[in-house]
């Protein structure tokens, strides 16, 4: 048996891992570019229910704002089918979630009223 019969599956099992890593580190940025999409998408609608709010304000937030969705849109464009696929998983598992366990009264809450 020689040396290469015995890395050969040593090097086989790291680029498999490797190659896992590089799809989980795309998916954490496709991930952030959604979640900073959602966060340019909230601002004018928050800033037109709250308009008296006392916080910072910036002169072109919607604009920027606009600018910021854009671009994440552009960004997201980049996705490939396993990146998107691995996303709506995620997306539909949380979802699930979020209605099997929406209608819990919060014990915290109850405690304070």
């Amino acid at each position: 048996m020689s040396a290469a019969d015995v890395g050969a599956p040593v090097v086989t099992r790291f680029q498999q891992l490797s190659a896992l890593r590089l799809i989980g580190l795309a998916v954490t940025a496709v991930a952030r570019i959604v979640t900073y999409g959602a966060v340019c998408a909230a601002l004018p609608v928050l800033r037109r229910k709250n308009p008296q709010q006392q916080t910072f304000r910036l002169a072109a937030g919607p604009i920027l704002a606009g600018l910021g969705l854009a671009f994440a849109g552009i960004l997201a464009t980049g996705m490939t089918r396993t990146e998107l696929f691995i996303l709506l998983a995620t997306a539909v598992v949380a979802t699930v979630n979020w209605l099997s366990v929406r209608h819990r009264l919060n014990p915290v809450a109850a405690t304070v009223t």
